[in-house]
């Protein structure tokens, strides 16, 4: 089993940075958030649902659920 030097071009330090750049653009729940100046912590507590799942619909690791949805679009944004 080989172990590969911590210089090799793929380290865990490139992989963490690119992670913090995701994406957002296009996710209303993420424009939604931003634009109205709250963290994600603020928005949960006003949607009565957890941060974690803020987090997860904003990067993609979940779809936005049907109540998130029905909430924008009560407040005029298009989903």
């Amino acid at each position: 089993m080989s172990v590969k030097s911590p210089n090799w071009s793929g380290d865990c330090r490139s992989h963490t940075a690119r992670a913090k750049h995701i994406n957002h653009l296009g996710n209303p729940l993420w424009e939604y958030r931003v634009s109205h100046g709250l963290t994600q912590r603020d928005l949960a507590e006003e949607i009565y649902i957890s941060q974690q799942c803020i987090s997860d619909m904003e990067r993609g690791r979940a779809k936005i659920s049907k109540y998130v949805r029905g909430w924008l679009q009560e407040r005029g944004v298009a989903v």
